[in-house]
Parts: structure tokens; C-alpha cells; sequence
């Protein structure tokens, strides 16, 4: 490993990727309910089956995953496909394939500028290696942990809670059903689901769990070019 990074010790970068790697996998269960699993178990076993692991492992690198989940959830939406597994929508991929490109042209990092034209980053436990790559066995050790835990772990009943209220906001340069699209897949990212989205009044209407939340989706929409006008008061 001490080829392929420049930090002193090259087992804690390998750490932090594997630390890294389960933040964003736990971004995923707030997608569950976009596809056609309705437990935790099948959802963990269908994004091993379908290779989602490897993708993460091989689309981020660790800073930028590190850094925007601090800021919000990276803006992804998953789809069905035949045979039952999961892929990332096209506007998805799209987005991380940006995200990445523009975070190694800013990067002043010697690693990156050793790189092969036209090649990119990939995690060091997914690397092609003499010997097998870690992350298949890593993955089948956190799915198959996962699974047994889930007969274990019990939540402790929560009261019903009444039901958030909707936040209306404008995007006055929403104009057309892709900036919709774009704006809905942004705020689902972050747990957030959609009431109303209006391209002629420019409205849309989301109940927020926390301003935080609210504050973050924001700044992703802002981020994705677009102005957003918060409710008045």
C-alpha cells in the first residue's frame, strides 16, 4: 500500500475509507423506500447483491465523502432493475462523477497528479492487488453482522407524533421538469419527501424535520445552481 498513498501511515487512510465507506451506506437507508424492499434485511442484502458497495468504494474518495456528509447527504436516488437489483439513477451517477472531478482538479494532492490520464481514485480495499481485494470479504462481513443484529436490537415504542408541517419556499429559476427532478432528488437525499413542487408559481412545499435539515437542503439546492427564497418570517 505504500505505492498508492502518500500519508505516513497507510493503514489509517485505509481506516478512515472504511469508516468513511459505512457513513455513506448508512445514507442509503433513507432510500429504501424508493425501491421495491420494505425490511432491512432484504434492502442490506440487495445492495450487496447489486455491487452498491463497490460502486461507493470506487465513485467517492474519502474527503469528499467526509466532507459533504458533514454538510448534508450527497443528492442520489436508487432504481429497481431487472433480476432485482439497484442502480443508481443516470442523473446520479452524474452528479458523484462531477462531485469527484471537481474535487481532484481543486485537489493539490501528489497522488492525484500521478495518476493516469483519464484514470480515477479507487478505494485501497477494492484495489486490483496479487492478492484478492478486501472489500467483497469486508462487505460480506458487514451484511452478514448487520442481519444478526437485527433479531437483537429492539427500539424501545415511541408515542405517535403529530405529523411536521409543510415549509414553502421558491426557486425562482426552477423552469423546467429536470430542475423539478433535480430539486426533489435533493431533498430526498436528505430524508426529506416532497408535498408539492409547482414550476408555474415556483413553489415547493416539504416538511422538515429539523431547521438544520432544512438549512442543509438549502444549501445543496443552492449548490446545484440554483436560488432558493426562503418562507417569509
Amino acid at each position: 500500500m505504500t505505492t498508492t498513498t502518500t500519508d505516513a501511515d497507510p493503514r489509517e487512510i485505509l481506516a478512515v475509507g472504511f469508516e468513511t465507506t459505512a457513513r455513506a451506506l448508512a445514507q442509503h437507508a433513507y432510500l429504501a423506500a424508493s425501491t421495491p424492499y420494505d425490511d432491512p434485511a432484504s434492502f442490506a442484502v440487495a445492495l450487496r447483491d447489486s455491487g452498491i458497495f463497490a460502486v461507493v468504494a470506487n465513485t467517492w474518495h474519502w474527503g469528499l465523502q467526509s466532507s459533504t456528509f458533514r454538510r448534508g447527504m450527497i443528492p442520489i436516488a436508487l432504481e429497481p432493475h431487472p433480476g432485482g437489483t439497484l442502480r443508481y439513477t443516470t442523473e446520479s451517477t452524474t452528479i458523484l462523477r462531477t462531485l469527484k472531478n471537481q474535487a481532484i482538479a481543486t485537489a493539490d494532492l501528489p497522488q492525484y497528479a500521478a495518476l493516469p490520464t483519464g484514470e480515477l481514485l479507487r478505494c485501497l480495499a477494492n484495489m486490483t492487488t496479487p492478492s484478492p481485494p478486501l472489500l467483497p470479504h469486508l462487505v460480506d462481513l458487514f451484511v452478514t453482522t448487520f442481519l444478526s443484529h437485527l433479531n437483537v436490537v429492539t427500539l424501545d415504542p415511541q408515542e405517535p407524533t403529530m405529523p411536521l408541517p409543510d415549509v414553502v419556499f421558491e426557486v425562482p429559476d426552477m423552469t423546467c421538469s429536470h430542475c423539478t427532478s433535480t430539486i426533489t432528488t435533493v431533498l430526498q437525499s436528505h430524508g426529506v419527501t416532497v408535498t408539492t413542487i409547482d414550476l408555474d408559481t415556483k413553489r415547493v412545499s416539504a416538511p422538515f424535520p429539523t431547521p438544520e435539515i432544512q438549512a442543509r437542503c438549502f444549501t445543496a439546492i443552492e449548490e446545484r445552481g440554483y436560488t432558493v427564497v426562503p418562507p417569509a418570517g
